[in-house]
């Protein structure tokens, strides 16, 4: 084997070692990607919806009693706020 050859075949190793580092680099960056892309448009609706659903249902539950005139106290903070319908304090 000639030192022409050598080197080729070395320059060759390099370009292959070169191409292999490329792909996983940019396999890398396409899973990083994908998975950004995964969670914009599916995770984060998901629990956007599922908050709001909550905290509807949450509502909904506060507005049920006290529409039966029962108090509902609420506490944030050490202060306590107490919810009743309007209509029965008559």
């Amino acid at each position: 084997m000639g030192t022409e050859e050598l080197i080729k075949e070395i320059k060759n190793n390099k370009e292959k070692k070169n191409r292999k580092g490329l792909v996983i680099t940019l396999s890398i960056i396409i899973v990083i990607l994908l998975g950004i892309c995964v969670y914009i448009f599916l995770v984060k609706p998901y629990l956007n919806n599922l908050i709001s659903n909550t905290a509807q249902l949450v509502v909904y539950s506060m507005m049920q009693e006290v529409s039966q005139c029962n108090e509902l106290p609420i506490t944030l903070n050490n202060q306590t706020i107490t919810f009743i319908a309007k209509e029965c304090l008559k």
